[in-house]
């Protein structure tokens, strides 16, 4: 079997994951004996999640569906439904589901199979794979790293990652986290010019190569299973450190930017923070204040 690089396994220890061919990584696993961290059937890990959520109404416990000796973490049920959730009666969700069921690998059987290619072009550039990881703001809520290590992992196969202003780490954090990955910006447009152009210029400043505009977060869509639980942690200004981090946006609250590598607290208590902001703690309810004015929702998504 070819060895053309180190192979990413338990230990995480190889960044040379972009030439490895998949059946030489699939070999690996095998023969090292080192299964996955997680199902490889996404329905396996579904399963093993919603099963979770069953017998512990108040809390998620990743760690039933992960293998001894894995960091173990408690992730809020209420933050695994604002994920996986839809809006309305998930017809959407589901029909977009199935629209993706129906596309299929073609075989092509008796070709020269010996050089092969996933690369396509985009907008002139070359990608690795017809992949690009979308915009997903908010990931503080389940990973205490965010998007940074979402944008890490992408930069590491080559994979563009698109960067949400809802972000939960700042434009210049997520950058460093990507290193030398195409990584491009997602853009709700705001009716400040002066803020939205601030947002663009650090994102230029911070190699975002393209713009993708959000044109459809006008208002919140009737998302049942967070309207249950009153779940929406922008009001205590999770998924705001785009904003909190720009001089333009904190400029017109009469306030200085949060440091470039500052980040929410982890993991997210919703209720530990409305308790924080009954007791008069200054921090949580200027949160609050700032998750609450509609000046963010208009301006910084």
């Amino acid at each position: 079997m070819s060895r053309e690089a180190d192979v990413p396994n338990q230990d995480g220890d190889s960044d040379h994951a972009k030439a490895q061919p998949w059946s030489s990584y699939v070999g690996e696993v095998f023969l090292n004996r080192k299964p996955l961290l997680v199902p490889a059937s996404f329905h396996k890990l579904e399963s093993a999640a919603r099963e979770a959520m069953a017998h512990s109404p108040g809390v998620f416990e990743l760690t039933t569906c992960l293998r001894d000796g894995v960091d173990r973490r408690a992730h809020d049920v209420e933050a695994f439904e604002y994920i996986s959730a839809g809006a309305g009666t998930g017809s959407t969700l589901e029909a977009n589901r199935e629209e993706f069921r129906k596309w299929r690998i073609i075989p092509q059987v008796l070709n020269d199979v010996r050089t092969r290619s996933l690369e396509t072009t985009l907008f002139g550039v070359k990608y690795p794979s017809p992949l690009i990881v979308a915009p997903m703001g908010l990931q503080s809520i389940v990973h205490a790293d965010g998007e940074c290590a979402t944008a890490e992992a992408a930069g590491k196969v080559g994979v563009p990652f698109c960067m949400s202003t809802a972000s939960s780490r700042s434009i210049e954090a997520i950058a460093k986290a990507n290193g030398t990955g195409p990584r491009w910006f997602m853009l709700y447009w705001g009716k400040e010019e002066e803020v939205t152009l601030s947002l663009l210029a650090r994102a230029k400043r911070g190699g975002f190569t393209a713009l993708v505009v959000m044109v459809d977060g006008l208002m919140h869509g009737y998302r049942s299973s967070d309207l249950d639980t009153a779940y929406f942690p922008v009001v205590h200004a999770v998924g705001m450190e785009v904003g909190l981090s720009d001089p333009a946006f904190m400029g017109k609250l009469g306030l200085e930017p949060f440091p470039e590598d500052a980040r929410p607290a982890f993991p997210y208590d919703s209720r530990a923070r409305d308790e924080l902001v009954r007791k008069g703690d200054a921090g949580a309810v200027w949160a609050v204040v700032l998750g609450e004015d509609n000046r963010y929702g208009d301006d910084v998504g």
